[in-house]
Order: C-alpha cells, then sequence, then structure tokens
C-alpha cells in the first residue's frame, strides 16, 4: 500500500531527473551550437 507521501516523493523524483536529463541535452546543444563539439 502506498502511501500520499511515498507517491509525492516519487513524482518529485522523476519530475528531477526529467529536468536534470533535459538541462543536460540543453547544455550539450547549447555547447555544440558554440562549435564546442566540433573537436569530438
Amino acid at each position: 500500500m502506498k502511501t500520499v507521501k511515498s507517491v509525492r516523493a516519487d513524482r518529485l523524483d522523476r519530475a528531477l531527473r526529467w529536468a536534470l536529463g533535459l538541462t543536460l541535452i540543453a547544455a550539450v546543444a547549447w555547447a555544440w551550437a558554440q562549435g564546442g563539439a566540433s573537436g569530438l
């Protein structure tokens, strides 16, 4: 049986990972656009 607190924490954890993933992708895309990834 899941408590409201555990469901809320699970949702928050998932949202944080989503935000972190998007931030990482955006940072890589921005660096690539700046030409930083041209040496890869």
